[in-house]
């Protein structure tokens, strides 16, 4: 890596994360590849609870009954 680049993480309900990884950091040399870990702390949006930051494909939609073929 020759030049700066940036990490974002978005989740829904939590504020936006972002984090500038340099040559210079601290990468760790794996094989042919350099690896660097990053542990990122959320921090949740005010105004959002648990329950209305979940995504719409988790939360259960309502139920639909299918007529009977005869």
């Amino acid at each position: 890596m020759d030049k700066t680049h940036s990490v974002s993480i978005r989740k829904p309900g939590y504020l936006l994360y972002e984090r500038s990884i340099t040559p210079s950091g601290p990468w760790v040399k794996d094989g042919n590849m350099q690896i660097m870990n990053v542990a990122a702390k959320l921090t949740r949006a005010k105004g959002h609870s648990a329950e209305s930051s979940a995504t719409p494909e988790a939360q259960p939609g309502p139920a639909t009954e299918q007529p009977e073929k005869l």
